[in-house]
């Protein structure tokens, strides 16, 4: 994809563009007047966070101290028992909301993934997990560093249960590692 053409694909499809530009307009008037703002964030405010939106709005006009955060993916492996990857693993985050054949491909290549914005995507995850053979080594997560936190199979989750901010860690390297003993909820 030609730079010219992300960039318009990217103003077409960021949600609430028109929200952050008010958000970041409402902190400017408040540093302008020589207020500090503080962002809070659930994970890391970097990755795949709603604050990246406002920074690329306030920086470099107004100075940002960034405090990295313990990622979703981070926080999963945690509940899991489990390393995301070792040694010389190839490992993806990979977005559910991806069509099925990118999805399959990139999920395909990897020796390790964290599957994204899993919800209504469920099924089709499923089916590409079962077509590649690693129904073994994949956990479920839902609200993961939350009071109700989920950890479970992927095949114990319904399909209509499945929440947006879900994640599914998939291992196919070489480690023995499987899900952890228990899983939580």
């Amino acid at each position: 994809m030609r730079n010219s053409h992300r960039r318009a694909h990217a103003q077409r499809t960021v949600p609430a563009r028109e929200v952050y530009d008010r958000a970041a307009a409402d902190i400017a008037a408040h540093l302008e007047v020589g207020r500090d703002v503080v962002v809070l964030c659930e994970g890391d405010p970097f990755f795949y966070g709603s604050f990246m939106y406002l920074f690329e709005r306030l920086y470099p006009e107004y100075t940002c101290e960034i405090v990295p955060g313990v990622s979703s993916l981070t926080a999963c492996a945690a509940l899991l028992g489990r390393p995301l990857a070792a040694r010389n693993d190839h490992f993806a985050v990979i977005p559910a909301s991806l069509d099925e054949a990118t999805f399959r491909e990139k999920l395909a290549a990897c020796d390790a993934a964290a599957i994204i914005k899993v919800g209504r995507h469920l099924p089709k995850v499923r089916r590409i997990v079962e077509e590649l053979g690693v129904t073994d080594r994949v956990g479920y997560i839902a609200r993961v560093t939350l009071e109700h936190q989920v950890a479970q199979h992927l095949l114990d989750v319904a399909d209509d249960e499945a929440l947006y901010f879900s994640i599914v860690l998939i291992y196919k390297g070489d480690e023995p590692w499987n899900l952890a003993p228990q899983s939580s909820s």
